[in-house]
């Protein structure tokens, strides 16, 4: 809808139909590697964890922390937290690590706005990297809390 409202939009102002042509293909390559972001992304935070009723693995992004969730196959639901070592490990090397790459860019001497952009990407890549790394290293269990949900309908 957004991008339609952009080209009708364009269309109007211009009034002219190849102005409208070269809109609509910018939009559609656009919105093409966005998808291609996206789905970068989407597989960059995604961790396979194992159910705790039935072992079954599932992909869990790491974005859904501390949310209820049903296993695909047997439907019981659970929650997923990181558990508090890990938690502390990200903290403290991610704080150390954080104030290096701060102190980096200062000799660039950048925009404000561009140096809060840079710092939180710089902060999602980096938990993304060591929820990975972490689960690679150390056993899931050590790194995730799974806790089963009662079962209400009982």
């Amino acid at each position: 809808m957004a991008i339609y409202l952009w080209i009708k939009q364009d269309f109007l102002v211009d009034n002219t139909e190849s102005f409208l042509f070269y809109d609509i293909i910018f939009l559609i390559k656009g919105e093409m590697l966005m998808d291609k972001v996206k789905e970068i992304w989407d597989k960059l935070i995604s961790i396979e964890l194992n159910c705790p009723y039935c072992g079954k693995s599932f992909q869990f992004k790491a974005t859904e922390w501390n949310t209820k969730r049903k296993c695909p196959q047997c439907k019981k639901g659970f929650k997923v937290q990181l558990s508090l070592p890990a938690m502390g490990l990200l903290f403290f090397v991610g704080l150390m690590i954080c104030i290096s790459f701060y102190q980096f860019m200062l000799t660039f001497k950048l925009d404000f706005f561009i140096e809060l952009i840079l710092i939180l990407l710089f902060v999602n890549l980096y938990s993304i990297t060591m929820y990975r790394l972490m689960a690679k290293i150390f056993k899931k269990e050590q790194v995730f809390r799974i806790t089963m949900l009662k079962d209400k309908t009982k």
